[in-house]
């Protein structure tokens, strides 16, 4: 029986960066893409903001299952577990993960803070854009960090 660390080393970590800058910045182009077609059609909730509603989180689903099975230590990236994740990522071979831990803390936070907003007297579905598109930021800006450490580490000036 083998244990396996949370920062792994050589080809693993390579491996796992790899797949990891694919996965986050798909994650992150997909959730622009969504935000720029829910701010267009979420002012009458009709069918197609509704089908929009339930694809983002199916994304946020798969793309967690993805990352799950892909991923050694077995994370899942979305809101307080993904500050986790970033935590338990930390090492340098993985880059460090400060946008995953940005984006997991913020995404907790404006959770709390949307359901405030849905309690209150004018909940509005405007804000879901502007959440998607900063997640999409974060995610791509995590794909850009792992993509640099790797070229960092491929020419060995780490």
């Amino acid at each position: 029986m083998s244990t396996r660390t949370a920062t792994p080393t050589g080809r693993a970590a390579a491996g796992e960066r790899s797949s990891l800058l694919r996965l986050y910045l798909s994650r992150g182009i997909l959730a622009l893409v969504w935000a720029l077609a829910f701010a267009g059609a979420h002012e009458d909730v009709d069918a197609a903001a509704i089908t929009l509603l339930v694809v983002y989180p199916l994304i946020d689903a798969v793309s967690s299952l993805i990352d799950h099975r892909t991923t050694p230590d077995g994370s899942e990236p979305s809101g307080a577990a993904q500050v986790l994740v970033g935590l338990r990522r930390r090492g340098p071979e993985l880059g460090k993960q400060w946008p995953t831990l940005i984006s997991g803390a913020l995404s907790f936070l404006v959770g709390i803070t949307y359901n405030i907003q849905a309690a209150g007297g004018s909940p509005s579905l405007d804000v879901l854009s502007v959440y998607a598109t900063g997640g999409g930021v974060w995610f791509i800006l995590q794909a850009l960090l792992l993509g640099w450490k790797s070229r960092q580490l491929r020419a060995g000036t780490v």
